[in-house]
């Protein structure tokens, strides 16, 4: 359970990103990601992971990083909130694909 100052400070930063532009997202996204994601991740995704690659270098599709932002933050992140999320992690990892990527011929 979240604390009930925490949730409030959550609440407020909730607030605050919204209307934000993406470069606003992108700082908030980065002390959401360092708070709730970087003692697995570490700061900017290199730490190493016993499920596989580092999040920095791992391939992603978009709608699996997405699903697992939204189910790892707490229940009343916003939308902002995600996508500031979302923009920190495609700040260093550029392996983030909209889809699969086909194989290519032999």
């Amino acid at each position: 359970m979240i604390p009930r100052l925490a949730l409030l400070g959550f609440m407020a930063a909730a607030a605050w990103a919204a209307g934000k532009t993406d470069k606003q997202l992108l700082v908030m996204g980065k002390k959401l990601f360092l708070k709730e994601c970087a003692g697995c991740h570490g700061d900017a995704g290199a730490k190493p992971l016993e499920a596989g690659e580092p999040l920095n270098v791992r391939l992603l599709m978009v709608e699996f990083m997405r699903a697992n932002i939204a189910g790892r933050l707490p229940p009343n992140a916003t939308a902002d909130l995600k996508k500031g999320v979302e923009l920190y992690i495609r700040s260093f990892n550029k392996n983030v694909r909209d889809a699969p990527t086909p194989a290519s011929p032999k």
